[in-house]
C-alpha cells in the first residue's frame, strides 16, 4: 500500500482516515497476506494505491502484480482481502467492486516495484 506524498495523505484526500484504513486492511488480512507500505509508487494520480502480488504458483506461470486505485473505504479493503483469500491474481477473478479500480501503472512505477 502506497503511503508516499499523496496516498495516505489528507492533503490530497481530506476527510479520509488513512491510518484507520491501513490498520483495518492489516487486521482483515492478518491470516491471509502480509500488508506492506511503500514510500511512493509513482501513481499519485490514482491514490490511494494498493498492489496485490500473485501467489507463488501464479507468479511461476507469469502472472504479474495487480494495481488497485482509489482504495478509500473498508468495503474496498474487504473486497481486496476476499480476493486474496480466494487465490488472488491469476487464480480468482477480482470482485466486481474492484474491477473498475484495476489499472496498469506507468512503466517507471512498475519497474521500481519489480526491481
Amino acid at each position: 500500500m502506497c503511503r508516499g506524498c499523496c496516498c495516505g495523505s489528507e492533503v490530497l484526500h481530506p476527510g479520509i482516515d488513512h491510518s484507520d484504513l491501513l490498520e483495518h486492511l492489516r487486521e482483515r488480512a492478518r491470516d491471509v497476506a502480509r500488508v506492506r507500505t511503500a514510500e511512493c509508487l509513482l501513481a499519485c494520480g490514482e491514490a490511494n494505491v494498493v498492489v496485490i502480488s500473485p501467489g507463488k504458483s501464479a507468479r511461476e506461470v507469469g502472472v504479474r502484480p495487480v494495481w488497485v486505485r482509489r482504495v478509500f473505504s473498508r468495503e474496498i479493503n474487504v473486497a481486496l482481502v476476499d480476493w486474496v483469500s480466494s487465490g488472488g491474481p491469476g487464480v480468482a477473478p477480482p470482485p466486481e467492486v474492484l474491477r473498475s479500480r484495476l489499472f496498469v501503472p506507468l512503466p517507471l512505477a512498475a519497474k521500481m516495484l519489480h526491481s
